[in-house]
């Protein structure tokens, strides 16, 4: 009897440790998230699953310990939110934004755009809640992302920086951008649009997570302008109401720039673009491209967080 006792108590010891070791290991948590976001549906406006989304995020952010903003703003008559939370610093005379949007599209059940990029913050925002930042930490659940009312999307993003005084926008030290990250062949970053010019600092970002990513053994990929020193994407997102109000950005997806018509919007050699059809489901990437979206999800939650404690 004591034998057996013994027997299994080094077995719920072993049991336990690989628990925890697998715990520890970056995009497990990502992953949970994401199964669970599409299982609640495409998260398009106006629809019940955009609310259950909502409520998931803001429950999670709860259980985390965290005590969440819930920022009102309405698209036509029409009530959404941005969800916020705060993580204090230690030099609380600067911010990081980190964002990402939670909304979708009708066409499928919004697993890569951006199921990827709401579960990559929000186990960001687990890994920061007990470790210290260096500067002050905004997590930001962007909505409205994807409608286009009048030629204008990104109402969740725009809303926002249209409410920060002059004041908050100087604290904000950049601004990171996670959308659509799972299914494209490769990693990227950019810190401009359209090759427009930037400051130095967005220089210095992008040399940064450059440097970042070689000391981890991450392979993330630059569009590069002819100076190589910007790289720069023409899809917008939600970083970009930020980069008209000129701060400094850095927008994270997966592509592929030499697939298709070499503009960044074929993001598989396979399949070309998955976002905004049918073929961004959890069913069907799943069985495609598996192994690929384990690996982005552990890549960029390892990079981002690096990057920020290397104190850019």
């Amino acid at each position: 009897m004591k034998k057996f006792v013994a027997m299994v108590f080094v077995l719920l010891f072993i049991a336990n440790g690989t628990a925890n070791a697998i715990e520890k290991n970056y995009g497990d948590i990502a992953y949970g998230h994401l199964l669970k976001f599409s299982l609640l549906g495409n998260r398009a406006l106006v629809t019940q699953s955009e609310k259950n989304s909502r409520d998931y995020i803001i429950n999670t952010l709860q259980k985390m310990g965290y005590k969440s903003k819930n920022l009102k703003f309405k698209v036509e008559n029409y009530d959404t939110y941005n969800i916020e939370v705060n993580k204090k610093g230690k030099d609380t005379s600067k911010t990081i934004i980190l964002g990402a949007h939670y909304d979708g599209r009708i066409e499928g059940n919004a697993f890569d755009d951006n199921g990827s990029g709401i579960s990559i913050l929000l186990e960001l925002c687990e890994i920061f809640k007990d470790i210290d930042s260096p500067c002050n930490l905004k997590f930001i659940f962007f909505g409205a992302e994807e409608i286009n009312i009048l030629g204008k999307g990104l109402h969740g993003s725009y809303n926002y920086v249209e409410s920060l005084s002059s004041r908050e926008k100087s604290k904000i030290k950049y601004m990171i951008n996670l959308d659509t990250l799972a299914s494209g062949d490769k990693m990227y970053v950019y810190n401009s649009y359209k090759d427009k010019e930037v400051d130095e600092f967005s220089k210095e970002i992008l040399k940064k997570i450059k440097e970042v990513s070689e000391n981890i053994d991450i392979n993330i990929n630059f569009n590069y302008n002819e100076e190589g020193n910007i790289s720069f994407t023409n899809t917008k997102s939600d970083y970009y109401p930020f980069f008209e109000n000129n701060i400094p950005f850095l927008y994270f997806e997966s592509t592929n720039w030499e697939a298709g018509e070499n503009d960044g919007r074929s993001q598989t050699e396979l399949l070309g673009r998955i976002i905004h059809s049918r073929m961004d489901n959890m069913i069907f990437l799943e069985n495609i491209f598996n192994d690929r979206i384990k690996d982005r999800l552990r890549s960029y939650v390892e990079l981002v967080k690096e990057l920020i404690l290397s104190e850019v």
